[in-house]
């Protein structure tokens, strides 16, 4: 049983969820067999079971991104490669599915690259491609908007990593070894980047947003009664 969880915010219902979901498997966690999936709702605080779907949740770490939650996923058990991006929403808690574009090569990861849904393929040609979803929800709006000779960037692109666009348009990448490059897709050219004081080896690598919302702000669960509680117990003390 391997657990994948995820964590959102959605501005329709002004509210928090935290999904886990329970994978199981026959074998050495090679053959899916079905998986439960449990939901927990701040604004109640509780948790709830729905329905499973039938795909194996191929990353621990979901994607960021559209006030849902997302996966990228395996529906086909016998196939051994990513083939579909599965969708929790926060709203109807359903589980849908989004497909890949077809006639791409093999998926290597999913991710969000520009505030869009996006994949990274490797050609036949040994070449990267990373393609992304313009119209979020619209399989047809699948465009590619990258293509990378391998031996400009790295050796092997299953190690290569898109992260997200800098100022200057130019592409931020993670290599193998936990190298940084930054990628022209106009010049095609790359340069690796040196942080210093960082670790020789480093992982993973998160894109985060700034907020200037103090966590310690934040109603916590619970805090409500314990405030009546304190007040009530004040009231008896007179």
């Amino acid at each position: 049983m391997l657990p994948i969880y995820g964590f959102g915010y959605n501005s329709i219902i002004d509210d928090y969820k935290v999904v886990k979901i329970k994978q199981f498997f026959r074998g050495d966690n090679i053959d899916f067999i079905s998986s439960e999936v449990m939901v927990y709702t701040l604004g109640t605080d509780s948790w709830k079971v729905i329905d499973g779907a039938p795909y194996s949740i191929c990353c621990t770490s979901p994607l960021p991104s559209f006030e849902n939650i997302h996966w990228a996923a395996k529906k086909n058990p016998d196939y051994l490669e990513l083939d579909s991006i599965v969708c929790f929403n926060l709203v109807s808690e359903k589980i849908s599915e989004t497909q890949f574009p077809k006639r791409v090569g093999k998926i290597i990861r999913a991710g969000v690259l520009g505030g869009c849904l996006s994949i990274l393929c490797r050609t036949e040609e040994n070449q990267a491609e990373v393609w992304v979803m313009k119209d979020y929800g619209i399989n047809e709006s699948w465009t590619k908007v990258i293509s990378i000779n391998h031996m400009t960037v790295i050796r092997s692109v299953d190690q290569l990593e898109v992260l997200c666009y800098s100022m200057n348009g130019n592409v931020l990448m993670k290599s193998r070894y936990s190298d940084l490059v930054s990628y022209d897709p106009y010049l095609e050219e790359s340069r690796t980047l040196e942080i210093k004081g960082a670790p020789i080896n480093w992982d993973p690598t998160v894109i985060y947003v700034g907020s200037l919302v103090s966590l310690n702000s934040c109603t916590y669960v619970g805090q409500e009664q314990a405030m009546w509680q304190t007040g009530h117990n004040k009231r008896l003390e007179r």
